[in-house]
């Protein structure tokens, strides 16, 4: 445990190290959508005018380095994260655009997609550490410990994937305390997924030029806790 959270802090610390914070930028004047009218042309049209505050007023780092990254990329973290609102990687670790290499699913579930990003990432574009990032009070995990229909196929093959995770615990735990425990265990079986379901990913854990961590994040604290 040891060795794999210095190698994981030494990581993020290299990228912390090639710039300022994502947040290092000042949000653009009525930009929250969370404050604008919820209607399409009014969702849209605040998205429009937030992206021409970033085109033109970003920060000196970022506009600095943006010739660049338009160029190329080679991220050092890759993070599998939830597709949940509040928990988006670049704000959680605050990292501007070129840092994290990022794939979002609901329930952070290693699907052949995800997969197929992340294999990417790593035989492209030198990424050395992936994170599989859940969080606390998570829906997808939540709706498999439901035990109910979520009505659609999709959400079904969805809730089916996160299904063992809860079964693991559902003996011992019930209510908060078995999504709690669902949520941990989902992120450790993601971890063995991307190493065991890729020959890509499983041959860089072999060579020792790759680790893949799990980490949960609390929504409630913003703090994220790396597992075992």
């Amino acid at each position: 445990m040891h060795r794999l959270t210095a190698a994981l802090s030494l990581a993020l610390a290299a990228v912390l190290a090639s710039g300022c914070a994502s947040r290092s930028f000042d949000a653009a004047p009525d930009g929250d959508l969370l404050r604008v009218e919820r209607t399409p042309d009014a969702l849209i049209t605040a998205l429009e005018r937030a992206n021409d505050h970033f085109a033109h007023a970003p920060d000196a780092t970022t506009y600095r380095e943006r010739d660049a990254l338009a160029q190329s990329q080679s991220p050092p973290v890759g993070v599998l994260a939830c597709a949940d609102s509040r928990c988006a990687p670049e704000w959680v670790f605050e990292q501007r655009p070129g840092r994290l290499f990022v794939v979002r699913e609901a329930g952070n579930v290693p699907d052949t997609q995800a997969i197929a990003s992340l294999e990417y990432a790593v035989a492209m574009l030198d990424t050395r550490v992936l994170v599989v990032l859940g969080h606390s009070a998570c829906g997808a995990v939540g709706a498999a410990a439901s035990g109910k229909d979520p009505g659609t196929p999709a959400l079904r093959a969805l809730v089916a994937s996160i299904e063992p995770a809860v079964a693991a615990h559902r003996e011992h735990a019930s209510g908060d305390e078995l999504i709690g425990a669902a949520i941990d265990e989902n992120v450790r079986r993601g971890v063995r997924a991307l190493a065991e379901n890729s020959p890509v990913l499983g041959a860089a854990v072999e060579a020792g030029t790759l680790r893949i961590v799990g980490a949960v994040h609390d929504l409630a604290t913003g703090t994220v806790r790396f597992l075992d």
